[in-house]
C-alpha cells in the first residue's frame, strides 16, 4: 500500500464517525503514511478499539506518535506494532500510557 494508499484510503475513512476496528498490518505505510492516517483519523480515534499496524515500518518515530495521541484513543483494547523496531523503552511508555490496552509488540 505504501504512503500513496494511505493517501487514497484516508479519503474515504474521514468520513466513518463509527469507526471501531482499522487493521493495516503488513503495508508497509511508514511513518510518513502513519502521519497521513492520524491526522485524517483525529476526530474518530476516540472510538477505535483495535487499530492494526504491524510491520509497517514505523520505527520509535511512528511508536512516539502514536503515544502521544494515546490519551485520545479512550475505547482502544488492542494495538497491534509488531515488526515496527520499536525499542524497549518506547514499548514500556506504551504499556505505562494505556494499561488497559492489549499491546502486540
Amino acid at each position: 500500500m505504501g504512503l500513496e494508499g494511505v493517501v487514497a484510503l484516508s479519503k474515504p475513512l474521514a468520513s466513518k464517525q463509527n469507526l471501531q476496528v482499522l487493521t493495516l498490518d503488513e503495508n508497509q505505510i511508514g511513518k510518513a503514511g502513519l502521519m497521513v492516517l492520524l491526522t485524517t483519523l483525529s476526530n474518530t480515534l476516540g472510538g477505535l478499539t483495535l487499530l492494526g499496524l504491524a510491520f509497517n515500518q514505523l520505527g520509535d518515530e511512528g511508536a512516539r506518535e502514536i503515544l502521544d495521541r494515546l490519551p485520545r484513543m479512550s475505547k482502544l483494547k488492542k494495538l497491534t506494532l509488531s515488526g515496527n523496531n520499536v525499542t524497549p523503552g518506547l514499548k514500556r511508555s506504551l504499556v505505562v500510557a494505556a494499561p488497559t490496552v492489549d499491546f502486540l509488540f
